[in-house]
């Protein structure tokens, strides 16, 4: 007699069947192996036959317990887990980003600029902090597909803020002789600012991406990643070259220079290094190796440029010229959001092409591969999961998508350049989503629409 009709026996004579792991028990059990609690009142020895039914209290506990096997798993097959990784600290500051709303920031930039005027050195600190947070918050928010390592995040924003302008200033005071001595002392000034600035603090942000680029390929590997990875540096430098500014401003004059240059100004650094992150992103993506090559060179290019013409226009004299920097900053800022725009789409295009293969492998339902492909979705799966206290359905809907998302992205990086993907990187994420919709159909939260034999379909499509 097979293992089915065996189970189907048992569950007729009152056995338990246990909603999280599918696990048959015997009547009087009180507790499954995978430590699921069953209710009192149910399933007593020799009664009718019926299933289990789940009160919406115990679904949440099914769900935590979902999670917590799915991670036990992941970290069984050697992925990192990144919230475990995190000091208190970091995990503050991620709150104090993905949970606070963009205009929350912006309130308190302007309540900073107008309320500690008597106090110029706390104000410069915290007008250039808070400004920088409001526009993080908001760059954070664009990639609601994949979402990054944090500590990557983190990192690439800090290497912005400290060493980049460290170097930076280095190289400018080594190069502030040889160029008073090619171009005169009356012009020195003029094309420091203009040409020598530049290019230094372009290289000095760009290092970082590089470094991304070739030690992180499976995180930096597309456009979005690019325009993301660029935009925080920048944030980043901004940050701290704004601290200086402010510190050094005129009296009377420290409350404009934030507004100016924490706010009308704030994107220019992050579009400026983007350029190069674009570069980046497109050559991890490119088929050719000319692509690949000119790519970075054509964004690092484009960066310098678009940096050289602010700092010309600003340091001009006559003032009308002067505006043209605002048409600079906002024209910057909107291409930089239909970049991203663009960038997203295409994201969206690969999920949809690379899942439709899982649908068939019957890893996931059509109706699944649609939802993780559908933008308003996620955003609205993310921000339900920033509302949730703890672990919950959103969390765990999200992790869903976050599995899909990385399966279709690291199929696509194998069929661009089999060098960064492998089998077995896809067959693990595979094993992850299948061991997480097992959970959620024995909890009631995927409707198992493909009868009895879903569980094992999909564990055989995993294995094939």
């Amino acid at each position: 007699m097979g293992v089915r009709s065996m189970q189907n026996i048992e569950l007729h004579r009152g056995a338990r069947k246990c909603p999280a792991c599918a696990l048959i028990n015997p009547a009087t059990a009180e507790r499954c192996d995978c430590g699921f609690v069953f209710p009192h009142a149910e399933a007593i020895a020799g009664g009718p036959h019926h299933e289990n039914t789940p009160t919406d209290s115990e679904r949440q506990l099914l769900l935590r317990v979902a999670i917590a096997k799915e991670r036990r798993a992941a970290a069984t097959d050697g992925e990192p887990d990144d919230e475990a990784s995190l000091t208190d600290g970091e995990r503050l500051l991620r709150q104090a980003i993905t949970r606070v709303p963009p205009r929350t920031w912006l309130y308190l930039t302007l309540f900073a600029a107008t309320h500690l005027v008597g106090l110029p050195v706390a104000l410069s600190v915290i007008g250039a902090v808070l400004a920088a947070f409001f526009f993080l918050s908001i760059v954070w928010q664009v990639d609601c597909f994949e979402e990054e390592p944090w500590r990557l995040l983190e990192r690439t924003f800090l290497w912005g803020a400290l060493p980049a302008i460290m170097l930076a200033v280095i190289g400018e005071v080594l190069l502030h002789r040889p160029t008073r001595f090619l171009v005169g002392s009356a012009h020195a000034r003029w094309f420091e600012v203009g040409f020598i600035g530049p290019i230094i603090e372009e290289l000095c942000k760009g290092a970082v991406l590089v470094s991304l680029f070739r030690c992180h390929r499976d995180e930096f590997d597309s456009m979005m990643d690019g325009l993301l990875y660029g935009a925080l540096v920048g944030l980043g430098f901004a940050m701290t070259e704004n601290i200086h500014y402010y510190l050094h401003a005129k009296p009377g004059h420290l409350e404009g220079l934030i507004l100016a240059r924490g706010l009308v100004y704030g994107m220019n650094h992050a579009c400026f290094s983007a350029c190069f992150g674009l570069g980046l992103g497109i050559a991890s993506d490119a088929t050719t190796p000319a692509m690949r090559r000119c790519a970075p060179v054509v964004g690092l290019v484009a960066g310098m440029g678009l940096h050289m013409a602010h700092n010309l226009i600003v340091t001009a004299h006559a003032v009308p010229i002067r505006f043209a920097a605002l048409g600079l900053a906002g024209g910057a800022a909107v291409i930089w959001f239909r970049l991203v725009a663009v960038a997203r789409a295409r994201e969206a295009q690969w999920i949809k092409e690379e899942l439709g293969d899982e649908v068939k492998r019957k890893v996931m339902s059509a109706g699944e591969a649609a939802e993780v492909s559908d933008v308003q979705r996620r955003k609205t799966a993310r921000a339900a999961a920033l509302a949730e206290s703890t672990y919950g359905a959103a969390h765990v809907r999200l992790r869903f998508y976050a599995l899909a998302t990385e399966l279709a992205f690291a199929k696509h990086r194998a069929r661009i350049n089999g060098m960064h993907s492998s089998a077995a990187r896809i067959t693990k994420l595979r094993r992850s989503i299948a061991r997480l919709r097992i959970q959620l159909q024995a909890a009631g939260w995927i409707a198992d629409d493909s009868g009895d034999s879903s569980s094992s379909d999909t564990e055989s499509a995993v294995n094939e």
